[in-house]
């Protein structure tokens, strides 16, 4: 098979990890019902929390409820090292997110419409399976796509991108974008001069052990964190993180253990402890090999506020939906006669 300059730098017992748990993922959308439900309660709960929080604002800021080409307040300069602060409601921040102020991957950026996303990426895999992966259990008869799969022509169909679209009933756009690269054969510092080249400095950096390096031999990961207008956003302090005291924290968020596609319609898909900053970001996370030539890469990029905004505006439309349909049910139903 030719060689490919493409994926993910993992090795082949991860990557079987990687897939095992991207398949037990999958089992969202088995009970979608119920973690709608669950999903609208959490939405309704963070809706209360933050209209209490707007009343306490002055009026020159802006609403949770900004129109999308809002302009948003002038962020930090990149890499500045201002102090972090959660958002006041522990949700995100409102945004005018403008992916052409986000990083790529491979010309993809969180934000894109799918088709854009889709077009860049035939650009670099023109040769490709191109998978349509459509959610069946969406209560409309018009059902969406989760995203997409992009694969090689060989007979493991070998996987070189993932795409994962927001949730109706706003307009779909990739909040998510996995990429794998093998047999690159390139020098690791190297790659590590091309990735900052492109990316900047990372914000933090750990071997595959997760010990953090100040240096750059052993580098395994590397992680740039964003904001929503494409500024850099500094590190929280350690005191968030009451594990390992670092971003390595958040390597257990459902956004890192799948890279496949996945649609969130209820919170707990994208992050496990609203207790951490994991949620608070667009991240950017490389992975290579170890050694002195890396041969694999793989590259996620997330907007965890974006999947968390669509999933929690999913849940309430179709909470709304089924009670406005229960409620023309019980009206159906004064007007049947009994018959004894």
């Amino acid at each position: 098979m030719p060689s490919r300059s493409k994926v993910v730098f993992f090795g082949t017992s991860a990557l079987v990890s990687v897939i095992l748990l991207a398949t037990l993922s999958l089992a969202q959308f088995q009970n979608p019902l119920a973690a709608a439900k669950d999903a609208y309660k959490k939405a309704r709960q963070q809706q209360q929390q933050q209209q209490q929080q707007q009343q306490q604002k002055p009026a020159s800021q802006p609403q949770a409820g900004a129109a999308p080409g809002a302009t948003p307040n002038p962020a930090p300069a990149a890499d500045a090292a201002a102090p972090w602060t959660p958002p006041a409601d522990g949700g995100p921040a409102p945004v005018a997110l403008d992916p052409a102020k986000m990083p790529d991957v491979i010309g993809v950026r969180v934000g894109m419409t799918p088709q854009a996303a889709l077009l860049a990426l035939r650009k670099q895999y023109p040769a490709d399976r191109y998978t349509e992966m459509k959610v069946d259990w969406w209560p409309e008869a018009k059902k969406p796509d989760y995203g997409y799969n992009i694969t090689g022509t060989d007979p493991l169909a070998t996987p070189d991108a993932y795409l994962s679209f927001t949730a109706p009933p706003n307009p779909q756009v990739v909040w998510k974008v996995a990429r794998f690269t093998y047999h690159m054969h390139i020098n690791h510092a190297t790659l590590l001069t091309a990735l900052r080249e492109k990316y900047g400095k990372e914000t933090i950096a750990f071997t595959d052990g997760g010990e953090r390096l100040k240096e750059d031999r052993g580098i395994a990961n590397l992680y740039w964190l964003f904001d929503e207008g494409g500024n850099r956003a500094p590190m929280p302090p350690a005191g968030k993180f009451p594990g390992s005291g670092s971003l390595q924290d958040c390597a257990g968020a459902p956004f890192f253990l799948n890279p496949q596609p996945i649609m969130p319609v209820e919170l707990g898909q994208i992050y496990n402890n609203p207790g951490l900053p994991c949620g608070d970001f667009v991240w950017l996370h490389i992975h290579i090999d170890q050694g002195e030539i890396v041969e694999r890469s793989f590259t996620e990029m997330v907007d965890v506020p974006l999947g968390r905004r669509t999933a929690q505006a999913s849940a309430q439309w179709k909470h709304d939906r089924d009670e406005k349909a229960r409620k023309e049910d019980l009206e159906r139903s004064k007007s049947a006669k009994p018959v004894f």
